[in-house]
């Protein structure tokens, strides 16, 4: 598998475009028009905006930069859950920033970029789910990319607590690896650490550009 920069949300990606691809075809139906022909135009409006925005797959937020070795800048926060879960995210986000060496800061969205978030996506816009899925026999912290971080039951905050940390990295830009018990494998462990691996790190330098 690998690591995977450039294509590591096409499933989050697609799924997303489908979503849109629904509302738009129930849109079409309810307005007296055909749900094929609104699904498509959903579906499609949802891959060109994010295609536009992402340049075809890299960096998710324009905010972020390369300076000095080091990845640099500021992500605002829109969080959906209760202020202690809030808070414990929000510790968590900074201090995987610290633990990997990163200049980034972690503040809330203002209504503004929460607003313009809709159109632009540039906020990590942060949900939780009291259940936690079971995914191949084991129940799932979080998933997250295109700036959606959704986390589930307590699992996150608990015995798997790099979710928050692996699930940033997706919104950076990274894709899954092979190691197991490294940041990015597929699964998270008790034992997993929340820095990335150095060519994982190396990438993300990289891809955000020097400045």
């Amino acid at each position: 598998m690998g690591t995977n920069f450039a294509s590591w949300g096409s499933g989050q990606m697609y799924a997303q475009a489908a979503k849109y691809g629904v509302i738009g075809g129930l849109t079409s139906v309810i307005t007296g028009g055909n749900f094929q022909e609104g699904f498509s135009i959903g579906a499609a409006g949802y891959l060109y905006n994010d295609y536009a925005h992402m340049g075809g797959g890299g960096p998710k937020f324009p905010g972020l930069s390369t300076v000095n070795d080091k990845l640099t800048g500021t992500i605002p926060v829109d969080c959906s859950g209760s202020t202690d879960q809030c808070g414990a995210v929000m510790s968590r986000l900074a201090q995987t920033a610290q633990d990997n060496g990163f200049d980034i800061q972690f503040r809330p969205a203002t209504r503004w970029e929460m607003f313009r978030d809709i159109l632009s996506e540039t906020t990590l816009d942060i949900k939780f789910f009291p259940e936690a899925p079971l995914v191949d026999g084991d129940f799932k912290g979080g998933e997250g990319g295109g700036g959606v971080m959704n986390l589930f039951g307590d699992r996150w905050n608990t015995d798997a607590s790099a979710t928050v940390a692996h699930e940033l990295m997706h919104n950076l830009g990274l894709g899954h690896n092979d190691f197991v018990g490294s940041l990015m494998y597929p699964m998270t462990y008790s034992y997993t650490r929340d820095t990335l691996l150095p060519k994982e790190a190396q990438e993300l330098t990289k891809a955000y550009g020097t400045h």
